[in-house]
């Protein structure tokens, strides 16, 4: 896929320590979109870049990308961010989600100057990515979207999804967008079957 550029595709959002329940049982595991996307990118031949915040104590949990040729550009944080994804297995479309930390926005500075073929926003909850930032992308090239990451909105200790206000806007910078069923069905106002 490449040409010039030093990526196919250069992959921004919070990389999350998790705690994943189904049916009652959890462990805790790497997650975050960055996190599945790039290796996925990466298994499937593409070269890709990783914009992330974490706690510096958590970098050591970045290696696993990192081995699979994945080049990362981490900041140090707070805390890491990552989210409690609770699971009934009859239904594993749909989740409750308690966030469990918050990495803070991602930044125009910590997103380095190196050309990709397309910008990936791939946030896990509203706030890492602002419309600014978006634009900015834009600007470099072709922007996809994981919508989660505007939609999906920290409200006490819950995750809930509550439609994105610049919505219209930031959409009009977006060539590719990424929804599941419940994003779609807040996005559309539609139930899906």
């Amino acid at each position: 896929m490449r040409s010039n550029a030093d990526f196919d595709i250069m992959m921004i959002g919070h990389f999350a320590r998790d705690r994943v329940v189904v049916d009652g049982d959890g462990e805790l595991v790497p997650g975050g979109a960055v996190y599945f996307g790039s290796m996925v990118l990466r298994r499937l031949g593409l070269s890709v870049g990783v914009v992330t915040r974490l706690h510096a104590d958590d970098f050591h949990l970045l290696e696993e990308v990192k081995q699979a040729g994945v080049r990362v550009f981490a900041s140090p944080a707070a805390e890491t961010s990552g989210i409690e994804n609770i699971y009934d297995s009859a239904d594993m479309e749909r989740r409750i989600c308690h966030p469990l930390g918050f990495a803070g926005p991602i930044q125009p500075t910590d997103i380095p100057e190196v050309p990709a073929l397309i910008y990936s926003i791939a946030p896990i909850m509203a706030g890492e990515v602002d419309l600014s930032l978006l634009k900015d992308l834009a600007q470099r090239g072709p922007v996809a979207l994981d919508i989660q990451g505007f939609v999906r909105v920290r409200e006490g200790g819950e995750l809930v999804y509550k439609p994105w206000p610049e919505m219209a806007e930031g959409l009009a910078h977006v060539t590719y967008l990424k929804v599941d069923r419940t994003e779609a069905e807040l996005l559309t106002g539609e139930m899906l079957k």
